[in-house]
């Protein structure tokens, strides 16, 4: 005679064996140093401020050259970028970066400017984006990676300062 009992929902058949229970690996233990997450992102900035009234009222030219075999810049000249300088220029003040892909009111992002007035300061600016920590410190301190920028074709050379790496 079968007899069978049912208990919190679950059925007990007499006759059947459980299997024999198979040991289980231990729980690994917490690590007192934390899994290595994805590798941080660090950019190199380079740059040089220009003391206000440096640019004269008018049209103005400048491009950067990029000197850093490491990464694969051999010191081709980048595109000429110009604008504006006028007395009576709209707006706020603020410092405006000088940036290989435009004028901008931020160190990185879109350009967003296009003219300038005499008095406000102007910085030079250029960032390597996408390195590790250890190479961003390798590049800041290594001659052979430079940035210039020139202005008004040719009438001014300058070499950027290399700065702290930082994230962005």
């Amino acid at each position: 005679m079968a007899l069978s009992l049912t208990l919190a929902g679950c059925a007990v058949v007499t006759g059947w064996a459980a299997a024999r229970p198979t040991s289980m690996p231990p729980t690994p233990l917490p690590s007192a140093v934390p899994p290595a997450g994805p590798p941080s992102i660090w950019a190199l900035p380079f740059q040089y401020s220009f003391p206000p009234r440096f640019w004269s009222p008018g049209r103005h030219l400048y491009r950067f050259v990029i000197q850093c075999p490491e990464l694969g810049f051999e010191g081709s000249p980048g595109a000429w970028r110009s604008f504006l300088v006028y007395e009576d220029a709209p707006g706020t003040r603020p410092t405006i970066y000088l940036r290989q892909v435009g004028l901008s009111t931020l160190p990185l992002g879109e350009p967003n400017r296009y003219y300038i007035h005499p008095e406000q300061v102007t910085v030079a600016s250029v960032a390597l984006l996408g390195l590790g920590r250890q190479q961003a410190d390798q590049l800041a301190a290594a001659p052979q990676c430079a940035v210039t920028i020139s202005w008004d074709d040719g009438a001014g050379l300058q070499s950027l300062s290399a700065g702290e790496p930082y994230l962005p």
